[in-house]
């Protein structure tokens, strides 16, 4: 019964327990998809409309991430990206958890429009635990980071880890100078 239980949790955290341990809740979509008249999570939809209805209806601040992780993950990328992170002007982070965007292999997503060339790029990232899922549409697909508690011996390699990947995030949104996918 106990193995029962631990291999029960370990599923958990592998799928909707990883994301929200990175990013947060799901956000009850239905509401959202019911008010902007999508059908079936939304599935007629592309990737660059997926983006704009982030920008419309998603019910957070996209500046301001919640989250540890998230939070750490949006502000080493606006370092990344020279923004000043009190107001890091043109970049946003959304929590794609439970919309159809999640469906499609993408838990979460940058959009950076550069306030000096005021055209507009974003990436996706999908989180996993599976080394297996790197063909999946995201841009970057992330695997489990070392905890991020400085009490836990991991805290300089969490660090080391989320500059590598932010920096990787910020050259991609650099790179991109309109909305492709």
């Amino acid at each position: 019964m106990k193995g029962e239980f631990f291999h029960k949790r370990k599923q958990e955290f592998a799928g909707f327990g990883l994301e929200e341990h990175y990013l947060g809740p799901k956000i009850n979509w239905d509401s959202i998809y019911a008010k902007h008249g999508l059908r079936e999570k939304g599935k007629e939809l592309n990737l660059k409309q997926w983006v704009e209805l982030f920008k419309k209806a998603y019910p957070l601040d996209p500046q301001s991430p919640k989250k540890k992780w998230s939070k750490d993950i949006f502000d080493f990328t606006a370092k990344e990206l020279g923004l000043d992170i009190e107001e890091p002007e043109g970049l946003s982070f959304y929590n794609a958890t439970g919309s159809g965007l999640d469906f499609r292999g993408i838990d979460c997503f940058f959009v950076f429009k550069n306030p000096k060339t005021k055209k507009e790029a974003f990436v996706t990232i999908d989180l996993t635990k599976e080394e297996k899922k790197d063909e999946w549409k995201a841009d970057f697909v992330l695997h489990e980071f070392p905890d991020y508690r400085p009490e836990s011996g991991q805290y300089d390699q969490y660090i080391e880890e989320m500059e590598k990947r932010t920096e990787e995030i910020a050259e991609k949104l650099k790179n991109k100078t309109e909305i492709v996918h």
